[in-house]
């Protein structure tokens, strides 16, 4: 059974069944060590050298990359060392990023692996950036090379884990501010390029998986200041190659809006509409066209105050020539306490939609 859920950003349905989850969950500040697994969870120990606030490094101040409106801040304003002991002019931008993290997992449940073992890997990513940061024209190149070591022949590893010296982004953008004395901002993008959409249910930058996706493409933006704004792009997904250069393919057209607003006091409002044609696979009965229609509000946590974020999600479309049906729904309710570290409470609620008969006239 598939829900209708794009594997984040991959464009893949995520193989889930049908049904929700509820749970409760106490979220701290200090976050050092994570867990993942299934039946039993193993410690995930992240290390990420070369990030912090920017604020911290004033020597040279680091202008607007080309991706700041495309990806969540964190993924652009952390410290640039090397940039500032080089004294690097302010319109250039140079930046390094390694992070080594630890994997390991006892009981896999994938068929491909024999019960009883347990798959332990060291996963590498590195990353760098060069860009050109003008006050219209900008160009950013980002390089990532990730590497999986420890694996065995046995060991789960795929182009989500192992991507190895390919170009992340590679684009130009350019920049118009106070569009004819409106006070309005609008952004143009044209090249290989990563996003940020929401929540990043649908289409995120990856930072805790090893490897990202990204998108060759165009997308434009128009808004004011943090008041609201409208995103459109048009896109091919690049597909992942472990070895190989990656590369895009034109038999997969990705395109899509997305609007934001927050006019309401404590409500802020997310609307999109998201289009697929993937017609990659030779098997025609396995071609996808995909509609998807979603809305988001949601308040962000402080300290000392309730927050709350709903999110529901509808999606139509065929898979091959058998008709396409499946919807998501989200629902958090937190509190975050006034007290060091900003420890939060959260109820969490998940539905995915699955597909009651594999062999009826209906995918979901």
């Amino acid at each position: 059974m598939r829900s209708f859920l794009m594997e984040r950003m991959s464009l893949r349905p995520w193989a889930v069944g049908k049904g929700g989850c509820l749970a409760l969950v106490i979220l701290s500040g200090l976050a050092l060590i994570g867990w993942s697994g299934a039946a039993h969870a193993s410690p995930v120990v992240s290390m990420r050298a070369g990030t912090g606030p920017a604020e911290r490094v004033s020597r040279t101040p680091l202008p607007e990359p080309a991706d700041a409106v495309l990806v969540v801040d964190q993924e652009w304003k952390w410290n640039r060392y090397l940039r500032d002991a080089l004294r690097l002019p302010a319109w250039l931008d140079l930046g390094l990023e390694h992070r080594t993290r630890f994997e390991t997992y006892d009981h896999p449940w994938r068929a491909s692996q024999p019960s009883g073992r347990t798959d332990s890997q060291i996963q590498q990513r590195n990353r760098v950036r060069l860009g050109l940061n003008g006050k219209h024209v900008k160009f950013l190149f980002e390089g990532q090379d990730s590497r999986v070591y420890l694996d065995g022949a046995e060991s789960y590893v795929t182009t989500a884990i192992r991507d190895e010296m390919d170009v992340l982004q590679l684009m130009a953008s350019i920049t118009v501010h106070n569009v004819l004395e409106t006070g309005l901002r609008t952004d143009l993008h044209v090249g290989r390029l990563t996003m940020d959409v929401g929540r990043g249910r649908l289409i995120i930058r990856n930072d805790y998986r090893n490897t990202s996706n990204a998108f060759d493409g165009v997308h434009w933006q128009l808004g004011r200041d943090k008041h609201w704004r409208v995103r459109l792009f048009l896109v091919e997904p690049v597909l992942r190659d472990q070895v190989r250069p990656d590369e895009q393919s034109k038999r997969s057209v990705f395109w899509g809006g997305y609007i934001e607003t927050a006019h309401i006091p404590r409500v802020r409002l997310n609307a999109y509409y998201f289009g697929l044609n993937d017609q990659r696979n030779p098997d025609a009965g396995r071609h996808r066209t995909y509609s998807t229609f979603g809305t988001r509000l949601y308040d962000d946590p402080k300290p000392g105050r309730i927050d709350y974020e709903i999110e529901s999600v509808l999606q139509t479309g065929k898979r091959g020539h058998v008709d396409h049906f499946a919807h998501f729904q989200h629902i958090d309710i937190g509190y975050t306490l006034a007290l060091p570290w900003s420890p939060r409470v959260l109820l969490h609620y998940d539905y995915a939609s699955g597909d009651r008969n594999a062999n009826d006239s209906q995918h979901s």
